[in-house]
């Protein structure tokens, strides 16, 4: 510092006042706060602690006297310091890493001597050190069985002592023989904190190609099979195999579809530095995404089958909650040409395949109500169509919803047409999924296939009419399958045609017409129990 310019001849080493100000060298204003280390006189900061000199205290073609301070600082406040007003030296870097505190008294003699030396100055007074206790050397303690085991050496014990003294280690003691050694690390050697740097030292000086390459010794153990990725990518497969094309969207909602599908916000996640409108929140369900994949592709081809699996967000009570999800959507066939009713229950095919194929038997569709409580993340009730809809069961567990999408939501998506989704719970649909599929033989004894035609109420549900065929069929009825869906003209209003395949089969023996005719009228005479119902 220029000894003239500073005020009281003398500095102090004190933390700044909350917003102190400093110009330094290079002409630029730093705000500091109380945390930060500086030196200074009776006026102000005349630098920086570690970073940066100031410019009022400043050495100039005029100066005649000089102050040299020369220090040592925690490398844990320069760092802070140099993070929080943004400055970055050469001083800086090389107090964050660390420094031997020797150099402090040596470098402050070396600059003395250079100024005498080339600038022809006089040393006027000698040194105040203001220095605390030189902290003491650590201590380190190793054997030579630990360099061997970790190096795969045979190094015998003088030679590691020869390699550290060369290295300028301080050897404090040996014992047992020699077997066990306690080292000091040398004042500029910061970086040598336990025996693992140590034994890194000998065998960096050893040499490492005298290290002979050896195979590991041990059991490896093969890591367990995570059942939540397995199913996961087993329904993916599926979903393929059935034509569905899979969807990885972005996990961000839009502001606007949110305003314009009128998406409750209470429990939206909301970004606090979104990079765009289309980005402001994190998406609470894939069924939006998904629509607008159908808008996008529904103008090229009538028959759109999309799926996403992946990631859906909400905020509760302050917290981000975070869980997988599934949803399929479909478009086009028969939905579309105007016979209602036929795409969702293509749907409910898929769905139906879906659980074959992962061998859930006890599935089901229920009545879906407006009223009811639709727990996240399921699709909520406003996107629904009001009758065609239903809940997937699992036995007594929900584990999704079937739907056609509401024609107003579809409306303000542009989409022309139907649009039907169905979606799952992971969290739910995994716990019933079995990993052992049990085995059966197929029947090495042919099959008889009858059609069956029933004319019912508009409002029945088909699963009512399965369960009713497949309770009377008995065992000897293997599958029943819904091939045609009719209404229209040549049907009076307000009633419907279901017709049927079922196939019987015995696993021991040929079947007689006989025997299926009997099975016949018994799902017949079941049937008409129902007086609204009539078997054609």
């Amino acid at each position: 510092f220029d000894a003239d310019k500073v005020k009281g001849a003398h500095i102090i080493v004190r933390r700044a006042k909350e917003g102190e100000k400093m110009v330094s060298l290079d002409g630029e204003s730093y705000v500091l706060d109380n945390k930060t280390l500086v030196i200074a006189d009776e006026e102000g900061v005349i630098a920086i602690a570690g970073v940066k000199g100031g410019k009022r205290t400043g050495v100039t073609g005029n100066t005649r006297r000089i102050i040299l301070e020369s220090a040592n600082f925690s490398r844990t406040s320069i760092r802070r310091t140099s993070r929080a007003i943004g400055l970055i030296t050469d001083a800086s870097v090389r107090f964050s890493s660390g420094l031997d505190t020797d150099l402090v008294s040596f470098g402050i003699d070396r600059l003395a001597v250079l100024i005498r030396r080339v600038a022809g100055g006089e040393i006027s007074s000698g040194i105040i050190d203001m220095a605390k206790k030189p902290a003491k050397s650590s201590k380190i303690m190793f054997s030579i069985n630990d360099v061997n085991n970790l190096l795969g050496t045979a190094i015998k014990q003088k030679t590691a002592t020869d390699i550290l003294k060369r290295l300028e280690f301080e050897i404090l003691k040996k014992r047992n023989n020699g077997e066990i050694v306690v080292v000091s690390p040398p004042p500029f050697r910061l970086d040598i904190l336990n025996k693992e740097d140590v034994i890194e030292e000998i065998g960096r000086i050893w040499g490492y190609d005298n290290i002979q390459t050896a195979p590991p010794h041990g059991m490896l153990a093969g890591a367990g099979r995570d059942d939540d990725l397995f199913f996961t990518e087993e329904l993916r497969d599926t979903f393929s195999h059935l034509g569905f094309i899979e969807q990885i969207n972005y996990v961000f909602e839009s502001g606007r579809l949110v305003r314009d599908l009128k998406i409750n916000t209470n429990t939206l996640v909301v970004l606090q530095n979104p990079i765009s409108e289309d980005a402001q929140f994190l998406r609470n369900g894939l069924l939006v995404p998904l629509l607008e994949n159908v808008a996008r592709n529904i103008e090229h081809t009538k028959d759109v089958l999309l799926f996403e699996i992946g990631h859906v967000f909400r905020m509760l009570q302050g917290k981000i909650d975070e869980t997988t999800h599934c949803t399929a959507v479909m478009s086009g066939g028969a939905g579309i040409e105007g016979e209602k009713g036929n795409l969702f229950l293509e749907a409910k095919g898929f769905v139906s395949a879906i659980f074959e194929r992962f061998g859930i038997a006890d599935y089901w569709f229920g009545d879906l109500h407006p009223t009811d409580s639709i727990e996240w993340p399921l699709t909520p009730f406003e996107f629904y169509h009001p009758f065609r809809n239903a809940y997937v069961y699992v036995g007594r567990e929900t584990v999704g919803t079937i739907f056609e999408v509401h024609p107003e939501v579809l409306r303000k998506l542009r989409i022309h047409g139907r649009v039907v989704a169905f979606e799952f719970c992971m969290g739910n649909i995994l716990k019933v999924v079995e990993a052992e599929k049990e085995y059966r033989p197929i029947s090495k004894y042919p099959s008889i296939v009858r059609d069956i035609a029933v004319l019912v109420s508009s409002k029945t549900r088909v699963y009512e009419v399965v369960n009713i065929i497949e309770s009377a069929g008995g065992s000897l009825l293997i599958d029943s399958d819904l091939f045609d869906y009719y209404e229209g003209e040549q049907i009076e209003e307000g009633r419907k045609s279901l017709a049927f395949h079922l196939m019987f089969q015995s696993p021991n023996r040929t079947l007689t017409d006989g025997e299926v005719d009997n099975i016949m009228k018994r799902i017949i005479k079941n049937l008409e129990k129902n007086n609204e119902w009539e078997v054609r």
